[in-house]
């Protein structure tokens, strides 16, 4: 279209105060594309019309954010955009596109609509890619939703058990990778997410792995020791756990 055509049928949109709404169809009908080209096309109609209409000073309700199981989404998504409150569908908008393009990919070979992402929830879609051991696509899939890592890195730690590397090469391994998403989380803004990361589960199963001295440097960076309470029961060592508790 050329922009004197665009700037017709904007203003037949404002003429009806349909400015909004033809923006939030936009913003639906990219959620359930599967093309990424369209995907695209439709989100910047709808940008294109949201500025439209903030550039005339039009007083529109805000357009309501897709819905989709993310924890703290639209403050989470609109801190970590730096967005103004009229914009905050269109990012939400491209968060769930990035689940639903990510999980659509030859690797990860789970084509969900939007209807049915909304079903599952991200946490649930999270869980079933750490049981396909996607480990790096759990971690992922949690840093586009904003949510805790926590279970995909617990997860991960577990797979990690059953390899051929020694007890302290596993040890320095799960630190450096839980060191390494506490910052990516902190980069993101969403620290709040990672406030504890997972040691005691990773501690866990280092010693129903056998990997005793593992287990021991793992419990070692916990810093809650109430949780090390149970643990160095089952280790059998008592006094650890007198002092813990």
């Amino acid at each position: 279209w050329s922009s004197l055509m665009r700037y017709e049928a904007i203003s037949e949109l404002r003429e009806g105060n349909l400015v909004s709404v033809a923006a939030q169809s936009c913003i639906e009908a990219a959620c359930l594309a599967w093309d990424t080209t369209e995907q695209k096309l439709l989100l910047a109609a709808a940008v294109y019309g949201l500025r439209f209409r903030s550039l005339l000073g039009d007083k529109e309700p805000s357009l309501a954010s897709p819905t989709l199981d993310l924890s703290s989404s639209a403050a989470s998504q609109s801190r970590r955009l730096s967005i103004g409150r009229d914009e905050l569908s269109v990012p939400m908008a491209i968060v769930i596109l990035r689940v639903l393009n990510t999980a659509r990919t030859r690797n990860a070979g789970v084509p969900l609509t939007k209807v049915q992402l909304d079903a599952l929830g991200l946490k649930n879609l999270i869980a079933r890619f750490s049981r396909f051991s996607l480990h790096n696509l759990a971690l992922r899939m949690s840093a586009f939703g904003g949510i805790s890592p926590n279970s995909a890195l617990a997860a991960w730690a577990k797979a990690c058990m059953v390899t051929a590397d020694s007890d302290e090469e596993i040890s320095d391994k799960v630190l450096s990778h839980f060191e390494w998403t506490h910052r990516m989380y902190e980069l993101l803004g969403d620290e709040r997410q990672i406030t504890r990361l997972p040691h005691i589960s990773a501690a866990e199963a280092a010693f129903s792995a056998g990997r005793v001295q593992c287990a021991e440097v793992l419990l070692n960076r916990e810093v809650y020791p109430a949780l090390k309470v149970p643990l160095y029961l089952k280790m059998g060592k008592e006094a650890l756990a007198l002092a813990s508790a």
